[in-house]
């Protein structure tokens, strides 16, 4: 087990400059709005798809399971 941590440390800390290399997220795409509004409307647009489907999911099965306990209670 440590060395599993010790090892998943090691790959954290090896991939930490890449992930400092983002030019969107170090301001450096500050003169580019539309691309920050754009990831931003497709982060949103992915929830909400998301959301819709597991509520309707949700949903779905909340009244299968009335339905069935209405016909099991007849």
């Amino acid at each position: 087990m440590t060395r599993l941590v010790a090892i998943l440390l090691l790959f954290a800390s090896a991939g930490a400059r890449q992930a400092q290399a983002c030019a969107v997220c170090f301001g450096a795409g500050e003169g580019n709005q539309g691309i920050i509004s754009g990831l931003t409307w497709g982060i949103v647009v992915l929830l909400g798809a998301t959301g819709l489907l597991l509520g309707s999911l949700i949903l779905a099965v909340r009244r299968m399971e009335a339905h069935k306990s209405a016909h099991d209670a007849t």
